[in-house]
């Protein structure tokens, strides 16, 4: 799913990010003692995850990133396309991607 958070410059490009999202499993902070049959319990979590794809890309990057993101995450990775001024792209992404696939069930 491809998804751009700004559309590209008509001067050159924009700062284009590729984020997906994991399943992972967190302790969900209660005391536990194993030696006093308490085991640890883990609560299921989405852990995202972004990188940057390219500094300045242009539509074409933006295609070849969406088909390495479909490839590698299928529905649970996005390719998002922001401002070169942007203060933090990554965490932007992360937090974009987790809004995104709570809205689509996904």
């Amino acid at each position: 799913m491809s998804r751009r958070a700004a559309p590209l410059a008509t001067d050159g490009g924009g700062l284009i990010v590729i984020a997906w999202t994991e399943d992972g499993k967190e302790w969900d902070g209660e005391p536990f003692r194993a030696d006093a049959g308490r085991p640890p319990r883990y609560v299921d979590v989405v852990i995202a995850a972004a990188c940057v794809w390219l500094l300045d890309g242009c539509a074409a990057d933006v295609d070849k990133a969406h088909a390495f993101v479909t490839s590698r995450y299928g529905a649970r990775g996005a390719v998002y396309v922001y401002p070169v001024s942007e203060p933090d792209p990554l965490n932007r992404a992360r937090l974009e991607i987790k809004t995104d696939l709570q809205h689509t069930g996904a």
